[in-house]
């Protein structure tokens, strides 16, 4: 109500804006005491995660795949935090993968206190540049099983990878 002499115009900017959530407002005047006014709300950072996984059992090899899909809003992040399971923590063959480049994986510098053997290892990894919006990391490493007989059943322990620090929605598990 408190604006003067502006018209909306609905035009896709000629520069070249950084990547946001919400399109720029474009006015223009119409009058020569034009008066903008708007309120400002500020959003802390909102991270939620959908998390799918895959059990690819196969006769030369066993393979577990996870898809951590990431939504960052408000504010753009350098970096992830996911939970890995004890056993997989320092191997090798333990890939995350963002848009088919290989991340690797640091340990956060407050590392002290996770020696029980049961807990998860907390771990970090560095997006190539900050990220707003989605990001889809790619989780991939072997499993190791027992050979399978056929027309049996065996129980199973699959660890899992998993976010460290957002709100989590299991989407499935095949």
């Amino acid at each position: 109500d408190a604006m003067v002499g502006l018209v909306r115009q609905q035009l896709v900017p000629s520069i070249k804006l950084p990547k946001r959530q919400q399109d720029p407002l474009l006015y223009r005047a119409e009058a020569v005491k034009a008066v903008f006014a708007a309120d400002l709300r500020v959003h802390a950072q909102a991270i939620s995660v959908d998390v799918t996984s895959r059990v690819i059992l196969e006769e030369q090899k066993n393979q577990v795949e996870q898809k951590l899909a990431y939504t960052i809003a408000y504010e753009p992040l350098d970096k992830l935090a996911i939970e890995v399971p004890r056993s997989l923590a320092n191997s090798d063959a333990l890939e995350i993968l963002l848009d088919s480049q290989r991340l690797p994986l640091a340990a956060p510098p407050d590392q002290a206190g996770q020696e029980d053997s049961s807990d998860p290892v907390r771990k970090r990894v560095a997006l190539p540049a900050p990220r707003i919006g989605s990001v889809d990391l790619i989780v991939r490493y072997p499993l190791e099983l027992e050979r399978l007989v056929p027309k049996a059943s065996v129980p199973v322990k699959v660890p899992l990878v998993m976010p460290g620090s957002a709100v989590c929605h299991i989407v499935k598990l095949d």
